[in-house]
């Protein structure tokens, strides 16, 4: 006889097949099983037939569990199902892709991103958020439909942006992971500096016979 010793189970996506907590095997006396469990399986609510072996994919699924006669003992099947879950993994993290750029350069960029999991299964929509109090960014923002490479505009900005810095992160959901976080912190570096990036001031214009103070205070 085979019984679960559980009905409902959940685990994580590995890429390799599901590892459960096989059923109880209750045979006569002290005898011992040795044989092999052979499982097989078929998504939760599906008169499908049943596939043997443990499911892979994040889904639902119906387990059942049988063993081949050996000895004196016939074959069996469990008597109901196991019920699994096997939910998406965790998301991988990613260290942020940092670029730098003069603060006086205006135009279109491009940094590759990082790769997805090989295993990341079907890929949903991504989508991008943006941090840019600085305005430090063009509003034109895209990436390439392979995910590979994210395209952005640098402004022409003053000399006080400076050391600024702005986000873009791409959010990409998949089928066997958490939603992916991939993101880009881009900088402003020196540049070369320009006329009108400071503004000449002076106290007071009129010639009185004392020295005058005079400043250049950033655009």
């Amino acid at each position: 006889m085979l019984q679960w010793q559980e009905i409902i189970t959940k685990t994580f996506f590995t890429d390799q097949a599901a590892v459960i907590q096989p059923p109880k095997i209750i045979l006569a006396g002290k005898d011992v099983f040795e044989g092999e469990i052979i499982y097989s399986y078929r998504r939760d609510g599906s008169k499908d037939a049943y596939t043997e072996g443990l499911p892979v994919s994040v889904g639902y699924y119906e387990i059942m569990a049988e063993i081949e006669s050996f000895g004196q003992y016939y074959g069996a099947k469990t008597e109901s199902q196991l019920y699994l879950t096997i939910q998406k993994a965790p998301a991988p993290e990613y260290e942020p892709v940092r670029v730098s750029y003069p603060f006086t350069e205006k135009g279109a960029k491009t940094t590759i991103l990082p790769a997805l999991p090989e295993n990341a299964g079907e890929i949903g929509n991504p989508y991008m958020d943006i941090h840019d109090p600085d305005s430090l960014l063009d509003r034109s923002y895209s990436f390439s439909s392979d995910l590979e490479t994210l395209c952005f505009y640098t402004n022409r900005n003053p000399c006080t942006t400076f050391g600024k810095s702005a986000e873009i992160t791409i959010t990409i959901p998949t089928e066997n992971y958490e939603d992916i976080a991939l993101t880009t912190i881009v900088t402003m570096e020196q540049g070369e500096l320009r006329p009108n990036d400071f503004v000449f001031s002076m106290e007071d214009t009129a010639y009185s016979g004392t020295a005058k103070t005079a400043a250049f205070t950033p655009a």
